[in-house]
C-alpha cells in the first residue's frame, strides 16, 4: 500500500519527519507504525475493512489564537486492476495494470492557544510553561569583597511532552531583594545554553561588605498548564566566606621606588648612548650586509599578479559555463551517482537488492536524458533508448532489469539474485556511458 502512494504530489504536512523516520526502506511494506483493523463505512453506507495507521507529532505554538498547522494531502494510486506476467525465466508475477489516482486531504481539529493568565501572575514570571526543576550553585565560594562569584542557575525541563528549552528565559534575579542589596551585578540578560534537557545561565556577582553570608534563596516561577496555576520553585541558599579586601599601602609603594626599602638595595640603572635604540647613520654599514636580488627572482615576482588573474577568469569562465547547462551538469555526474546507490543496493537485504539496483539504473537514465527522476516508467525508459538509438542488446538488458525491479517491488518476488542484478546493472552503466546516452 505504501508504495502506491505518489511523493511527487503527497505531503505529509506537520508529520513529515515522523513518517520518514519510521519508514524503514521505500521498499517495505509499511513503516514501523503497525496497522490497525477496522470497519467503517463508505459514502455509499456500506461497511468496508479498513487498516488505521497513526503518527503523533509535537507542534510548539507561537501565538496565541488559532493554532495553524499545515495540513496532509496523501496522493495515491489506488489499484483497480492486477494482471499476470511472465519473466524471461516463465515465471509468473503480479503487476499493477490499471488505478485510479485519488487525493484525501485531512480533517485537522480546532485548537485555540491561550496564554499564561495575568491574573494571579508573580513579578519572578519570566515565560516559561511546563514543568521545572531549579537549582543554583555559586564558585568560589571563599572570596574576598568585590571580588568575582560565579552564579550558575539551572532550569531542567520535567514536563511529560518535552519544553523548546532555546526559548526559556532566565529567572529574574533583579528582583531578589536580598541579592541586589548584598552584592554587585551586570544588568545585561542572560543568554543560557542548553545542554539537553537542561538550561544553564550563569552571573558574575561582587559582595559589597564582609558581613554577606549567602547568596540567598533565588525564585524560579512557571505555569503549569496541567493544573494551571503558577509554580514557583526556589533553589537552596548558598553559604559564602566573605573577607575584608587587603588595602595597598602607598607609602611602601613610594619608598620601593625612591630608596632603599626593608633592607634591599636599589636596582642600578645603566644609561646608553644614543638612546635606547641607537640609530646607525654610516652609510657604509647600512649596506654592509646588502645582497643582489636574482634577476629570476624579479622575473617570477612580476609574472605571478598576471597568472594568478589568468588562473582566476579561467575557474570564472568554467564556473559559467557550467551554471549555464544543469542538464550538462545532470548528465555529467549520473554515472558516480547511479554506482553510488547500486553500492547501497549491494550493502541492503537480499529481498531488496533487485529492486533498489533497478531504481538505480531507472534514475541514471533519468539523468541522462535529463527527465525527471522516480518518474520514468519502465516503458518510458526502453522507449528513450530506442529514440537515441541504442543497440538492441542493452535496451533488452535494461527492460530485464526494470523488470526484475517491478517483481519485487509490486509483486514481492524474492526469486532473483540480487548481488547479480547489481552487477548487471553495473555493466549496463557502462555500455550505456560508452554509447554517450544523451
Amino acid at each position: 500500500m505504501w508504495r502506491l502512494i505518489r511523493d511527487d504530489s503527497t505531503n505529509w504536512g506537520s508529520f513529515q519527519d515522523v513518517v520518514v523516520q519510521q519508514q524503514r526502506s521505500p521498499f517495505e511494506e509499511a513503516p514501523h507504525v503497525p496497522g490497525k483493523e477496522t470497519q467503517r463505512a463508505n459514502e455509499k453506507g456500506d461497511s468496508l475493512d479498513y487498516y488505521v495507521y497513526e503518527f503523533s507529532t509535537v507542534v510548539w505554538p507561537e501565538h496565541e489564537g488559532q493554532l495553524s498547522v499545515d495540513v496532509p494531502r496523501i496522493t495515491m494510486d489506488y489499484p483497480r486492476r492486477l494482471e499476470v506476467r511472465q519473466d524471461f525465466f516463465d515465471r509468473k508475477y503480479l503487476q499493477l495494470a490499471d488505478s485510479n489516482r485519488t487525493q484525501a486531504v485531512a480533517k485537522m481539529p480546532e485548537i485555540v492557544v491561550k496564554s499564561a493568565p495575568l491574573d494571579g501572575r508573580p513579578s519572578t514570571y519570566t515565560g516559561a510553561v511546563g514543568q521545572f526543576e531549579f537549582e543554583v550553585t555559586a564558585s568560589p565560594t571563599d572570596a574576598a569583597v568585590g571580588d568575582p562569584i560565579t552564579l550558575t542557575a539551572t532550569v531542567t525541563d520535567v514536563s511529560k511532552n518535552g519544553t523548546r528549552m532555546e526559548l526559556v528565559q532566565p529567572p529574574a534575579l533583579e528582583s531578589v531583594d536580598e541579592l541586589t542589596k548584598d552584592f554587585r551585578m551586570p544588568t545585561d540578560p542572560l543568554a543560557g545554553t542548553v545542554k539537553g534537557a537542561k538550561k544553564v545561565f550563569t552571573q558574575t556577582i561582587r559582595a559589597k561588605s564582609d558581613d554577606v553570608k549567602q547568596v540567598p534563596a533565588i525564585p524560579y516561577t512557571y505555569f503549569d498548564p496541567e493544573i494551571e496555576k503558577y509554580v514557583t520553585k526556589r533553589s537552596q541558599p548558598v553559604a559564602l566566606t566573605i573577607h575584608k579586601a587587603a588595602n595597598l599601602n602607598m607609602m611602601d609603594v613610594v619608598a620601593s621606588g625612591a630608596g632603599r626599602t626593608n633592607g634591599t638595595e636599589n636596582t642600578q640603572l645603566t644609561q646608553t648612548t644614543g638612546g635606547l635604540v641607537a640609530n646607525v647613520v654610516d652609510p657604509s654599514v647600512l649596506l654592509a650586509e646588502q645582497r643582489p636580488v636574482s634577476r629570476w627572482v624579479v622575473s617570477a615576482m612580476m609574472a605571478a599578479p598576471p597568472l594568478a588573474y589568468l588562473g582566476m577568469l579561467g575557474v570564472a569562465a568554467v564556473r559559467r559555463k557550467t551554471q549555464a547547462d544543469p542538464a550538462g551538469q545532470r548528465r555529467a555526474r549520473a554515472a558516480r551517482e547511479a554506482r553510488a546507490e547500486i553500492a547501497k543496493a549491494k550493502r541492503a537485504a537480499s529481498a531488496e537488492q533487485a529492486a533498489l539496483a533497478a531504481g538505480a539504473l531507472r534514475d541514471y537514465v533519468a539523468d541522462r536524458v535529463n527527465a525527471a527522476r522516480g518518474t520514468m516508467t519502465r516503458e518510458e525508459v526502453v522507449d528513450a533508448l530506442r529514440v537515441r538509438s541504442i543497440g538492441n542488446e542493452i535496451i533488452g538488458g535494461v527492460d530485464d532489469v526494470l523488470m526484475r525491479g517491478e517483481s519485487v517491488q509490486y509483486a514481492g518476488i524474492a526469486a532473483y539474485d540480487g548481488q547479480n542484478v547489481c552487477e548487471r546493472v553495473e555493466e549496463l552503466i557502462a555500455a550505456l556511458e560508452r554509447e554517450g546516452l544523451k
